[in-house]
């Protein structure tokens, strides 16, 4: 039966990016990025759904947002990961900064999730864009040579 979730999670467009009614304006992207992939380490998808539902501010989501957290939340079966990562953080002329999470729940259940900020002022970031689906290919973001990894000795 997971198999099935999973593959209707593939099957429904997750690579939506988030519609920012309310803007997320953090200090650090990185820290604000990993306190998310901690929290979904041990609370499975309803960090991500909160994230979602303050750029909301309430209002109903997306349907194809919703359709796919839940599609996850009714595969995991332990909401603590079981292994969880933030595998990508890359930054191009310190304007723009896309890091991706990656949580793996046993079975077949993995999410990648990307979150994408912008510089707006000299000490603040804010969210522009999230997605999430078990296919790399729903979060990958093609780069060129003027992207830098920030990830440096941390993996």
């Amino acid at each position: 039966m997971r198999i099935f979730w999973v593959v209707a999670a593939l099957a429904v467009t997750l690579a939506s990016p988030i519609a920012s009614a309310q803007q997320i304006v953090v200090a650090d992207p990185a820290r604000h990025a990993t306190e998310l992939s901690n929290n979904m380490a041990v609370g499975g998808v309803m960090p991500l759904r909160t994230l979602y539902s303050q750029i909301s501010e309430g209002a109903a989501l997306n349907a194809s947002v919703e359709a796919g957290l839940m599609t996850f939340e009714r595969s995991i079966a332990a909401p603590r990961a079981a292994h969880a990562a933030v595998i990508e953080d890359m930054s191009l002329a310190d304007t723009y900064r896309s890091i991706v999470l990656y949580h793996y729940y046993g079975s077949t259940t993995w999410i990648f999730t990307r979150l994408d900020y912008v510089r707006i002022g000299p000490t603040e970031w804010a969210l522009s864009s999230a997605y999430f689906g078990s296919d790399w290919r729903n979060v990958a973001l093609p780069d060129s040579p003027s992207f830098r990894s920030n990830l440096g000795n941390r993996r």
